[in-house]
């Protein structure tokens, strides 16, 4: 699951790529099918032009779900791309970065308070979704075994199965290890003052 955690410029910029590739393919693709619902034409502007992200009309609400579902999409894309909670926070504000790049050079840096509005849920709700579903994917592959040791899950499965209960050996506790020192000590201590006692 997990790759080296080295640093790999290279491999950074392809799920970058990947992921403003697939968050504009959801963005286009959930845009054709509510334009259709409502029989108007996609057009790019729907996608970059940021003076049409509104709440006042069908037509910006369109926009509006879009945005979201896009976002939604990029935040399960986390999950197979990225495999990392704790960088899933960097992937959706790039994600966003990019966008707001785009917009910027197409239609001028945003202004609307709408756009600032939908577009900052939007990072948020795929940065937590895409957190929460690559712990519940890290938490789910760390095997913890609580039988003897060596047991493999799928041992610990037949064994459970066949209903026999397997305990790790008993180890020598942190104390009796000292105990045991001490006297040791104590022993050699006696010794070297009975050698010493002269005749």
């Amino acid at each position: 699951m997990f790759y080296a955690s080295v640093w790999d410029p290279q491999f950074i910029i392809y799920q970058i790529i990947t992921l403003q590739s697939l968050f504009y393919l959801a963005f286009g693709g959930v845009l054709v099918i509510l334009n259709q619902a409502i029989h108007h034409a996609t057009i790019l502007e729907q996608m970059l032009a940021y003076r049409l992200v509104q709440f006042d009309s069908i037509f910006g609400w369109v926009i509006v779900i879009s945005y979201l579902c896009s976002y939604f999409v990029g935040a399960v894309a986390l999950l197979f791309i990225v495999e990392r909670s704790k960088k899933c926070l960097d992937h959706a504000s790039t994600v966003l970065i990019f966008h707001l790049i785009a917009c910027s050079y197409y239609d001028g840096f945003p202004t609307t308070w709408t756009w600032w509005i939908i577009s900052i849920i939007g990072m948020t709700t795929m940065a937590v979704v895409g957190e929460y579903l690559c712990m519940r994917k890290e938490m789910r592959e760390i095997p913890i075994t609580t039988k003897g040791f060596g047991s493999t899950p799928r041992k610990m499965m037949i064994e459970e199965s066949e209903g026999e209960v397997t305990h790790p050996p008993s180890l020598p506790t942190f104390t009796t290890k000292i105990g045991e020192m001490m006297a040791k000590q104590e022993y050699l201590k006696a010794s070297d003052d009975v050698i010493s006692i002269p005749i």
